[in-house]
């Protein structure tokens, strides 16, 4: 359906990180979330978020040069439409899925040319500094997931972890999805 933009803060709370990029300027607000499958990969203090906006991240900087296909999972092919079928799906669900396709290609494709998350990946960059330069959280990740249900659906997700000092849009581009990329300001 959906990239989506997940995050995980250490060691302050979601309070004190929303008041940090606050004090930026920064667009960027967080919820809390929960995900029993990607509770596993948290320390005791993490604590994992969601955007406040909910909005979808497809075309995001994110991982963008990991998924350099990302275009084919918008098209419906007939083959497509023939497994559908053949699993029983009505004429009118199949027509509900292509269209939630098209709107989902028309998403990433706005998205793309709004840009909003920069053509370097900055404003990324820019809250993982912020959560542990100006909040002080012990650490502060970053998680891209294909969703095709819920935010509590199962993610086989692995982690990696960063020195502050690693940050950089190369780094960000190459973010697999479904790998939490952590950062510390410990290098």
């Amino acid at each position: 359906m959906c990239y989506q933009i997940t995050a995980v803060v250490g060691g302050i709370s979601l309070d004190e990180l929303s008041a940090a990029l606050n004090s930026v300027g920064s667009k960027v607000r967080f919820t809390t979330a929960a995900n029993p499958h990607i509770q596993g990969l948290l320390a005791a203090d993490e604590t994992y978020l969601m955007r406040a906006d909910c909005q979808c991240d497809c075309g995001t900087w994110l991982g963008k040069a990991a998924r350099p296909d990302e275009v084919d999972k918008y098209t419906v092919t007939e083959k497509d439409l023939v497994r559908l079928k053949a699993k029983g799906w009505s004429e009118q669900r199949v027509k509900c899925w292509v269209a939630e396709k098209q709107r989902a290609a028309e998403l990433a494709k706005e998205n793309r040319s709004q840009d909003s998350d920069g053509r370097d990946g900055q404003p990324w960059m820019d809250v993982v500094k912020t959560a542990l330069e100006v909040a002080q959280a012990r650490s502060f990740g970053l998680l891209l997931h294909w969703y095709s249900g819920s935010l509590s659906e199962p993610i086989n997700a692995t982690r990696r972890e960063f020195s502050l000092q690693q940050v950089n849009a190369d780094l960000l581009a190459e973010m697999p999805k479904d790998t939490l990329f952590s950062f510390t300001r410990k290098g």
